[in-house]
C-alpha cells in the first residue's frame, strides 16, 4: 500500500513538474480547474436535463458547502503550514476562525446566490453557454472594481482580461 501511495504522488509531482518546476505546478492546477468546473457544469446540466432527476438544489448546495468545510476543518488542524491561525486544539483554531470570519458573511451570501442561480439558470441554457457565462464573472468583477472601487489596474491586468475576454469569445 505505502508503495502504491508513494509511487502515484511520485508519478503526480512528476507530472505536474514536468513543465519546468512552477510553471509546471500552475498549469496543472488550471488544468485541474478547468476540469472541474466543466465537469461541474455538464453533471449539473445532464442530471437534471437527461436524466430527469428532482432533488432540491438547496440540498445539493448544503451537501457541497459541508463537504468543503468538512474538508477545511481536517486541513486546519492536520497542516504543517504557516498561518494566522494561532495553534492549539482543534477547537480553539475553529473559534478563532469563526470570530474573524464575520467579515466573510456578505461574500458568502452572494456566492450563495449565485450557486442557486447557477441552477436555475442551467434549466434554460445549455452547458456550453453556462460554462463560457460562468467563465466572465472575472471580467465583470475587474469592471465593477474599477468602476464602483475606483481601482487601478496595470496594463498588464488589462490584457489578462482582454485575453480572458477573448478566450471566451472564441469559444
Amino acid at each position: 500500500d505505502r508503495r502504491e501511495t508513494s509511487t502515484s504522488s511520485t508519478c503526480w509531482s512528476q507530472l505536474c513538474c514536468a513543465g519546468g518546476g512552477l510553471l509546471g505546478i500552475r498549469a496543472c492546477i488550471l488544468g485541474s480547474v478547468v476540469v472541474q468546473n466543466t465537469a461541474y457544469a455538464l453533471v449539473r446540466r445532464y442530471s437534471r436535463g437527461a436524466l430527469r432527476e428532482t432533488y432540491s438544489t438547496s440540498s445539493v448546495l448544503l451537501v457541497m458547502e459541508v463537504a468543503k468545510m468538512a474538508l477545511s476543518a481536517f486541513q486546519i488542524v492536520t497542516s504543517d503550514a504557516p498561518s494566522d491561525v494561532p495553534s492549539g486544539s482543534a477547537l480553539s483554531k475553529y473559534a478563532y476562525l469563526i470570530t474573524h470570519s464575520l467579515t466573510m458573511l456578505v461574500p458568502a451570501v452572494v456566492y450563495l446566490a449565485m450557486n442557486i442561480l447557477g441552477f436555475v439558470s442551467l434549466k434554460y441554457i445549455d452547458a456550453a453557454t453556462f460554462a463560457i457565462l460562468a467563465q466572465m464573472k472575472v471580467f465583470t468583477t475587474a469592471i465593477f472594481s474599477v468602476v464602483l472601487l475606483q481601482r487601478k489596474l496595470h496594463l498588464r491586468k488589462w490584457r489578462a482580461l482582454l485575453t480572458l475576454t477573448l478566450g471566451v469569445v472564441l469559444i
